[in-house]
């Protein structure tokens, strides 16, 4: 999965060509396995695009136990408390938080402990945006770019990607 994320990132990265630099900040949660990675290729985007903030976010699984270390994991309350005390250290000042798909129940717009995407945004005082794991649409999540959002949990502000 991982390797099929960034090739398909790298494809993503090569044929936005000479795109503007947004002056955007957007954060992206996942899980502890993902994290280097969803690192690495922040920075790469904001090397390529100097306006550009991606505010990455390794999510601990404390509901599960810290072992568990998946995105498709992660509960609702997990991420609104991890990401409320990094908003209070100022780690995360993004307004827009984009999340893997697979932190929701296929389908629905709800995370595994029953948290609402609607609690989860009132929450953080955030816009969620759940993402598919791709590259591409990953990096034009990031970048602002609509794109085809899934069949399911059509309230969500989907764009493919991670």
């Amino acid at each position: 999965m991982m390797r099929l994320l960034m090739d398909s990132f790298d494809e993503a990265m090569a044929a936005r060509g000479e795109l503007g630099a947004p002056d955007r900040t957007v954060a992206i949660a996942t899980g502890e396995l993902a994290y280097p990675t969803l690192k690495a290729l922040a920075r790469r985007m904001m090397d390529r695009w100097p306006g550009l903030t991606v505010e990455a976010a390794c999510i601990r699984n404390a509901f599960f136990g810290e072992t568990i270390t998946v995105s498709g994991l992660i509960t609702g309350q997990d991420l609104v408390n991890q990401i409320r005390d990094r908003r209070a250290r100022g780690e995360v000042t993004a307004r827009t938080l984009l999340i893997p798909t697979n932190m929701l129940r296929t389908g629905e717009q709800v995370f595994l402990d029953d948290m609402t995407v609607d609690q989860v945004e009132a929450a953080l005082e955030m816009d969620l945006v759940a993402v598919a794991p791709e590259g591409g649409p990953l990096v034009d999540a990031v970048l602002g770019i609509p794109g085809t959002p899934p069949e399911a949990n059509d309230r969500v502000g989907y764009i493919q990607a991670y």
